[in-house]
Parts: structure tokens; C-alpha cells; sequence
């Protein structure tokens, strides 16, 4: 079951189609309506085939320790991850659908109390249109999974992908099964 965070951009992102098919244009897009999820936002482009943070909120930069923007969002990642979230991206760009990663947010140093080997994070991503129709970018938010925030202390390590689901037009969500995918992203070589 998606975070409230996440409820709230879908509904506000699905009430911006125009179609339960198509994605919204950036240009209807108000981040003021979602105000309180300001700081877990981000906006990454879709430029070469390389997703990039072209925005990232407060909580995300403190989170990562870093600033997001122009970082490859894969750069949060596993190195082994990086092919299957190009090809979760990729589809959900083709179908104009939101997606849902959950990550995996190894601890190379102790929490408060009590140790825990993962702290899981859900990336919220959807669609956007730009104003020639192309969906070129995506809107998204980062919620950690079973603990505040403010109980994560300690260096990060970089993120595993746990799960990938891809809601449909009429708000199911189905596993994403990459391996049916063709991407178009052209380093991907299928597996023989």
C-alpha cells in the first residue's frame, strides 16, 4: 500500500489528466498544491536517455547529504539496479503512467535504536508533458518506509531496488515485469 504522500501527488497528478491515458502537461503542474510534500519533491528529466534531478527538495538533499540537482538519479543506486530502473523509467514514460520504486537504504553505520539492516524508501514518479506532447520528465516524491526520518543517523550506502510497480488507467497496480521490456536506452543489450 502506496505512502499518504504518494496518495496525495497521484490523486493531484490524476486530476490534472485530461485523459486517464495521457499524461499531464508540465504546464498544468502547480507544485503550490502540494505545498506540505514540498520538501520530498523532485522533478528529473528525461534528456539522452540520462534521468537527472532537475529539482529535489529539502528532505532529499539532506537525506542523500548532497544536492540533487543535475546528479543521474541512478547515482543513488547499485550499480546492478541501474538497467532494470532504466527500463521501469522507460516504460512508464511509453504508457504516460505514474510508478512506484521501493529502495532499500543499507545502513553502513548504527541506527538509534533498533539496528536495522534496510531502511526501505518509496520513490513516487510521474509523467510529464511537454508542450510539444512528448512526456520528457517526471514529478516524484521520496518517502522513507516504517521510521522517521529523523531516526536515520549514519553514512548511507547507495540504494537496492526491492519492488516496481506501474499503475494502469484505471488506478491498479501491477508488478512491472522488466524483462518483457524492449528499452530504448542504448546501452541496453538484451540477454541472449
Amino acid at each position: 500500500m502506496p505512502h499518504s504522500s504518494t496518495i496525495s501527488l497521484l490523486r493531484y497528478w490524476r486530476s490534472l489528466q485530461i485523459d486517464p491515458q495521457w499524461a499531464p502537461f508540465r504546464s498544468q503542474f502547480d507544485p503550490s498544491q502540494l505545498k506540505p510534500l514540498l520538501s520530498q519533491m523532485m522533478m528529473i528529466t528525461d534528456r539522452d536517455f540520462d534521468y537527472r534531478f532537475r529539482l529535489s527538495g529539502g528532505f532529499l538533499n539532506t537525506l542523500f547529504a548532497k544536492t540533487l540537482k543535475d546528479e543521474p538519479l541512478l547515482s543513488l543506486f547499485s550499480p546492478p539496479f541501474h538497467q532494470p530502473i532504466l527500463m521501469a523509467l522507460e516504460k512508464a514514460v511509453d504508457r504516460e503512467s505514474p510508478l512506484i520504486l521501493t529502495a532499500g537504504l543499507p545502513m553502513t553505520s548504527k541506527l538509534v535504536s533498533p539496528p536495522q539492516k534496510d531502511v526501505e524508501l518509496e520513490f513516487c514518479l510521474c509523467p510529464l508533458k511537454n508542450a510539444q506532447g512528448l512526456s520528457d520528465r517526471f514529478i516524484g516524491l521520496v518517502h522513507p518506509q516504517l521510521m522517521q526520518f529523523s531516526e536515520i543517523k549514519g553514512e548511507l550506502g547507495p540504494l537496492s531496488l526491492k519492488s516496481v510497480l506501474l499503475q494502469g488507467a484505471t488506478n491498479e497496480w501491477r508488478p512491472a515485469h522488466l524483462s518483457l521490456v524492449v528499452s530504448r536506452h542504448p546501452s541496453y543489450q538484451p540477454h541472449n
